[in-house]
């Protein structure tokens, strides 16, 4: 494996393994902690490629509450998945799954653990709470809600444009109804 002498052949150059990475944390204050991970990755594509880059939930765990990731086509939830690198861009949107079995009051909290790449780094990550009609910055502070029993399949999106989901308020002249 060692050779004395002249040995300056290398075989790889560059860092073909590009990828984006955004790692999501669900807490409460009553102790819950859970998390996803959602990574644009070169090889892997926006649908289902196997355990190799997305990752189901372990369903034989009982958690009392739970933050996951899906796939179109695919009614599994999912803690790791892999997207295709291709299709990050400003305007994707990442739809993200809440349960919970805690009939207190209890406080929420989705935050940043971690962002990996370029396109992560540079941009900014908002979280949208589809219930309460908000649009708020990950990377500016952490989010907190409270939320009823249940799941929550199409309350909370991730998105990296936040006029993205705006809609402008038509103006109207009052001339010109009839």
């Amino acid at each position: 494996m060692r050779v004395t002498g002249n040995n300056d052949q290398f075989f790889r150059n560059s860092n073909s393994n590009q990828k984006e990475v955004l790692w999501v944390n669900l807490t409460s204050d009553n102790g819950v902690f859970n998390q996803l991970a959602v990574a644009y990755l070169q090889n892997s594509t926006d649908g289902f490629d196997g355990s190799f880059y997305d990752v189901k939930r372990n369903k034989s765990i009982s958690t009392f509450s739970k933050i996951y990731s899906f796939i179109d086509g695919n009614d599994d939830e999912f803690v790791i998945q892999g997207r295709s690198l291709n299709s990050l861009n400003s305007d994707e949107i990442i739809p993200i799954g809440f349960n919970t079995d805690i009939n207190e009051p209890t406080i929420f909290t989705i935050s940043l653990a971690q962002v990996e790449g370029t396109f992560m780094t540079s941009n900014d990550v908002y979280v949208v709470d589809k219930l309460l009609n908000n649009i708020h910055n990950l990377k500016l502070s952490d989010y907190n809600f409270t939320s009823e029993v249940g799941t929550f399949n199409e309350r909370f999106e991730i998105v990296f444009n936040a006029n993205a989901l705006s809609i402008d308020d038509n103006s109207f002249d009052p001339n010109e109804l009839t």
